[in-house]
């Protein structure tokens, strides 16, 4: 069963930025391959919620961190400017997008 949820070249399919790496491929494919193939689904449902849970409490405490060390107000500055700046991005791709479309149409 995980040969086939693995992507074309052998690699475990995730989102763009995916940077777990061999180590959590390794444990995925353990962790599905250990279940028997009726409750493949089910295992990897479970190795999946651990590892978003995971990421999710690493990214809280490292916001907690980040406020104890650095105070209130310079994380609010630094989120601010994350918006600002992810905002800026968008909206640029969103013009190269249309004028890319564009040329597609005319084309």
């Amino acid at each position: 069963m995980p040969a086939l949820l693995d992507g074309p070249d052998g690699a475990e399919p995730g989102p763009a930025g995916d940077q777990r790496g061999p180590p959590a491929h390794l444990g995925h494919r353990r962790d599905r391959g250990a279940a028997p193939p009726e409750r493949a689904g089910a295992a990897s449902a479970i190795s999946e919620t651990g590892s978003e849970l995971g990421g999710a409490l690493g990214i809280a405490l490292l916001g907690s961190l980040a406020t104890a060390v650095y105070g209130r107000e310079a994380l609010t500055q630094g989120l601010q400017l994350t918006a600002a700046i992810s905002a800026a991005v968008v909206l640029a791709t969103a013009i190269v997008a249309a004028v890319v479309l564009r040329q597609v149409r005319t084309a």
